[in-house]
């Protein structure tokens, strides 16, 4: 769901990857990434300095595709202030 939903809304604003932890552990402490499911959005200015924050639980709500898709918009939405 969570792929479904950055491709359909967000892929003309946003560069999206999908990393898997097992490939590339060197993203888990410096993000503190938690949890089977976490969403992590970094914005970048000047190619130098950086925000970030990360949204947990996703797992939880999976079994409902319109709360978890509103969750992880609204996230975004807030985020890049869309």
């Amino acid at each position: 769901m969570l792929y479904e939903l950055l491709n359909n809304k967000y892929s003309n604003k946003l560069n999206i990857y999908l990393i898997d932890e097992q490939k590339h552990p060197e993203f888990i402490s410096p993000f503190r990434l938690k949890g089977p499911i976490s969403l992590t959005l970094i914005k970048i200015s000047d190619h130098a300095s950086f925000q970030h924050r990360t949204l947990y639980g996703l797992q939880s709500e999976s079994f409902n595709q319109n709360i978890f898709n509103h969750r992880v918009s609204q996230f975004i939405d807030n985020f890049f202030n869309f």
